[in-house]
């Protein structure tokens, strides 16, 4: 079964941080296809050089599929109406609701800011194309709310589960008492929860009580999702490379990750003046 990758940016995110995520998902994503989805721009690998390591062929450039996104009527009414943060969301879920209704397979969704070091492959096989319909990384709430950053639908199965995202996020978005925040992963996880008597889904936490759960979970030696501060870090792009040529080596994943944890942790004591 075909294994799709999409994930969505701006120009302005892409330049910052976003390239370097694309990289490590076109360098360790062997099986499937990895497309970008632009947000009103075409990206320029050339103007990132500076920031990229010298042993990545160019040619794993050459496996991204890049289509420019726009919103549609639906999604642009609604990022007008919403504020903040939210109306980034919007970008998030067309791009989602797009891939779905193109490609057929597994359709999963990854977050720009999310760094790949181990190749998916085997989570999506063993997990969502034979036995489930979706995935979601649960965050445990007294509402249904996940994590969005790594989530897939199996789009031969279900037809249902767009159906109701789309319902939910155009039409009850504004119902505080469901959505105090009108963002895109709450949405995801009440429309897995209103079908859930019709649908099978895989949680990929279903053990901790984390607020940020990913590396609680099995995914924890394929991705890195990085928070905000650590966006802003002037060492996380060589820290990355770094941690993705010592993987390279063969090197035990699970040590070369806690190492990229520490540093991570140890650049944020700085800035804040906390202990780590």
């Amino acid at each position: 079964m075909e294994k799709i990758y999409i994930t969505t940016m701006n120009r302005d995110y892409f330049d910052s941080l976003g390239f370097k995520t694309l990289q490590s998902w076109l360098k360790n994503c062997k099986h499937g296809k990895i497309i970008l989805y632009a947000e009103d721009f075409v990206p320029n690998w050339l103007e990132s050089q500076a920031h990229q390591i010298i042993n990545w062929d160019d040619s794993y450039y050459d496996r991204l599929i890049v289509k420019k996104l726009s919103l549609s009527d639906q999604w642009a009414n609604l990022h007008n109406l919403l504020t903040g943060r939210a109306k980034n969301f919007v970008w998030k879920a067309a791009a989602w609701t797009n891939a779905v209704k193109e490609f057929k397979g597994v359709v999963t969704f990854f977050d720009a800011d999310l760094i790949c070091f181990s190749d998916p492959s085997i989570i999506i096989d063993q997990f969502i194309a034979k036995d489930f319909d979706a995935s979601v990384l649960s965050v445990k709430s007294s509402r249904p709310h996940s994590d969005s950053c790594f989530y897939s639908i199996n789009t031969i199965k279900t037809n249902n589960i767009l159906k109701e995202y789309e319902y939910q996020y155009t039409k009850e978005i504004f119902n505080a008492d469901i959505y105090p925040k009108p963002y895109d992963a709450p949405v995801w996880s009440r429309t897995l929860d209103i079908l859930k008597n019709d649908i099978k889904v895989w949680d990929f936490n279903t053990d901790s009580d984390a607020k940020s759960p990913l590396k609680d979970t099995i995914l924890t030696n394929y991705f890195r999702h990085l928070k905000a501060n650590q966006k802003d870090s002037g060492r996380l792009l060589g820290l990355i490379d770094k941690t993705i040529n010592a993987v390279d080596k063969n090197k035990s994943i699970d040590e070369i990750l806690l190492r990229f944890d520490r540093k991570l942790r140890q650049d944020d004591s700085k800035k804040t003046g906390v202990p780590y």
